[in-house]
């Protein structure tokens, strides 16, 4: 199973609902490269932190918003529950500037089985990367591009 934890400003850029449309083709790319992979699977949180902003900040009818319903339709959505982490991390991460409110898509991928997250926010700085990949057990930030790269590898 290759399983990915996705920034709903992917589904958002993906659908034309960002200002900042030059990852649009990728992130359309990844999408489609995920809905036709059998083996890959859309990251969600048993608490549905991901799925309500998803549903707050997609509108109805758009390509996100259908491909997360195709997503679950095929039966590939993989469900964690939402890890927790020390003080530490979340002290190191607060550190640098990382959004709170974004701790749900680290949290999910942290507690999947590939431990990646796919997103073009600039939160997640070269000093966030480092921190999530070496002190929340290994977590990876992806592009859509790298993404989607990992996900077609044999």
């Amino acid at each position: 199973m290759k399983d990915l934890t996705v920034d709903v400003g992917i589904l958002m850029t993906g659908s034309g609902l960002s200002d900042d449309d030059r990852y649009a083709d990728s992130c359309q790319s990844l999408m489609k490269q995920m809905r036709g992979r059998d083996e890959a699977y859309l990251v969600l949180d048993s608490g549905k932190l991901i799925s309500s902003q998803y549903d707050r900040k997609m509108r109805h009818g758009t390509f996100g918003h259908e491909w997360v319903r195709q997503m679950a339709k095929a039966d590939k959505i993989s469900i964690v529950k939402l890890g927790q982490f020390n003080r530490g991390v979340r002290t190191a991460l607060i550190g640098v500037s990382f959004s709170r409110e974004d701790l749900r898509y680290v949290r999910a991928a942290a507690e999947s089985c590939s431990k990646r997250l796919v997103s073009h926010d600039p939160h997640y700085s070269p000093k966030v990367r480092t921190i999530l990949r070496r002190r929340v057990v290994g977590v990876v930030v992806q592009s859509t591009t790298e993404a989607t790269c990992w996900l077609t590898a044999s």
